[in-house]
């Protein structure tokens, strides 16, 4: 009886695999549109024409190992912000918007981690989750009372983080600043021309 061979099919094995891989990558889903997160929000009671949004206050630990990423992400909130063309102005600095009713929105991070691409690549899922904790007040520049806060949160999901190689991990807070901008646009009603 002959001894049956394994190195002959790894390769036919391997290819078989890859092809159902990429069998499904190509085929569009459909699946229903998302829903607005922030639908059931209760608006300000006060519209507004413009927006500051100051510096990310944090802890002394997150302010010393994430600088760059507090910037990012106060920088993609104002840039979709921006962009969304709903306010008169968007600004970080009270200096730089137009005259109107104005809004500051006061921004702490008491909790982030964002896990390296080292501890990524190396440990997987076993590094743990990628978080971002954001607490907003609101507060009107005129009477200086504040008309609200928002406490808002997200983590990564460690298989995903670990499939991109930490790509999922490293965008946190551009997309935490995105979903700032979305609650902004969805609860600060907007002064009509």
């Amino acid at each position: 009886m002959k001894q049956f061979c394994f190195r002959a099919l790894v390769g036919p094995v391997l290819l078989a695999m890859l092809l159902m891989l990429f069998a499904c990558a190509g085929q569009e889903s459909q699946s229903e549109p998302e829903e607005d997160p922030f639908a059931n929000e209760t608006p300000l009671a006060k519209s507004y024409a413009n927006l500051v949004i100051t510096d990310f206050t944090a802890t002394d630990d997150i302010l010393r190992d994430y600088p760059e990423d507090l910037k990012a992400s106060r920088d993609a909130a104002v840039t979709a912000l921006t962009q969304g063309g709903k306010y008169r102005s968007v600004g970080v600095s009270e200096s730089v918007v137009e005259s109107g009713p104005t809004l500051i929105v006061k921004t702490h991070i008491p909790q982030m981690r964002i896990v390296g691409f080292g501890a990524r690549f190396w440990g997987g899922a076993f590094a743990g989750n990628s978080e971002m904790l954001m607490e907003m007040s609101f507060i009107d520049k005129d009477t200086g009372q504040e008309m609200g806060h928002k406490t808002l949160t997200s983590n990564v999901n460690v298989m995903g983080a670990t499939w991109s190689f930490g790509a999922s991990d490293r965008s946190l807070p551009t997309d935490m600043g995105n979903i700032m901008a979305i609650y902004l646009q969805t609860v600060v009603p907007a002064v009509t021309p």
